[in-house]
C-alpha cells in the first residue's frame, strides 16, 4: 500500500512532526511494515532517509517513521549512497515513492527482489531476518483464519432448512435472526478494523495530562528534597 502524505504545517522541531509521521506510516515501520503493536519490546522513532550528517534535512518529506532495528547503526545507520550509485539503483526504498509490489516478491515468508533497489533494502535492513519471517508466517495464518470465518459465515445464510431436524432447523433460524439484528454493528466492527486501527498503538500516543504530571512530580519531589537547589552564585569582587 503506498503511503500518501499528509500535509502538516512546518512545525519547529522535526519530533513535532510524530503523530503525522505514525499516522501517514499506517503506524508501521517504513522499511520493514512490522506495526507499533507487533513489535511489542521494539521501540519506534523518527528517521532521517537522508541522514543529517550527509545533508538531509528536517523537512517531513525527509522524515520516516521506522523501528529501532531498521534505523539503528547495525541496520540503516547513516549510510547513503553515492551519486554514483544512485545511478545504478543503489538506494533505500520508501513507501511514500516506490511501488513495492514492483520491487518485491514474497515467495512464502522470504522476500525475494526484483529490482537493485530491493536488493539494497533487504541486504542493508535485513528484511529476510527471522523474526520478520516468523511475523509474515503469522500474518498468514490470520488472514486465512478471517477467510475461513467469512466462507463459514456465509454458509450458516445459505444451508437449506428442508432436510434439518426440527430442533436444528429452528437453532439455525435463531442463529440467522441474530446475525441480521447484528448485522449494522458486525458491519461498523469490521469498517474500523482498518490497517491503521490493528497497527495503532495507544502507547505510543501523546499523554494529554504529561505537563500536569510533570508539575505534580516536581512540587513533591521538592517536598521531600529529593531534588537539590542549584549552587549559590559566586559574586565576583
Amino acid at each position: 500500500m503506498l503511503v500518501q502524505r499528509s500535509a502538516p504545517p512546518v512545525l519547529p522541531t522535526y519530533g513535532s512532526y510524530k503523530q503525522y509521521l505514525r499516522f501517514d506510516f499506517y503506524y508501521a515501520c517504513a522499511y520493514c511494515s512490522t506495526s507499533e503493536v507487533e513489535a511489542g519490546a521494539i521501540g519506534f522513532e523518527i528517521d532521517h532517509y537522508k541522514p543529517r550528517v550527509e545533508g538531509g534535512s528536517d523537512d517531513y518529506e525527509n522524515l520516516m517513521w521506522s523501528c529501532e532495528h531498521c534505523n539503528g547503526g547495525a541496520s540503516k545507520g547513516d549510510w547513503w549512497p553515492t551519486a554514483d550509485q544512485q545511478a545504478q539503483g543503489i538506494r533505500l526504498l520508501r513507501p511514500d515513492f516506490d511501488n513495492l509490489a514492483e520491487h518485491y516478491d514474497l515467495d512464502g515468508t522470504e522476500l525475494k527482489s526484483k529490482s537493485v533497489t530491493a536488493e539494497t533494502s533487504i541486504t542493508m535492513l535485513r528484511l529476510n531476518r527471522e523474526t520478520l519471517r516468523r511475523l509474515r508466517s503469522f500474518r498468514d495464518r490470520l488472514y486465512r483464519a478471517k477467510g475461513a470465518t467469512m466462507l463459514g459465515l456465509q454458509a450458516l445464510q445459505q444451508i437449506s432448512l428442508d432436510h434439518l431436524k426440527p430442533e436444528l432447523a429452528l437453532k439455525l433460524i435463531e442463529i440467522r435472526r441474530e446475525m441480521q439484528i447484528n448485522e449494522a454493528e458486525l458491519k461498523e466492527a469490521l469498517d474500523a478494523c482498518t490497517i491503521r486501527a490493528f497497527n495503532h498503538s495507544p502507547m505510543l500516543d501523546p499523554d494529554p495530562n504529561k505537563k500536569h504530571h510533570a508539575t505534580a512530580r516536581k512540587a513533591y519531589l521538592e517536598s521531600i528534597k529529593a531534588i537539590l537547589p542549584p549552587p549559590p552564585t559566586i559574586a565576583s569582587s
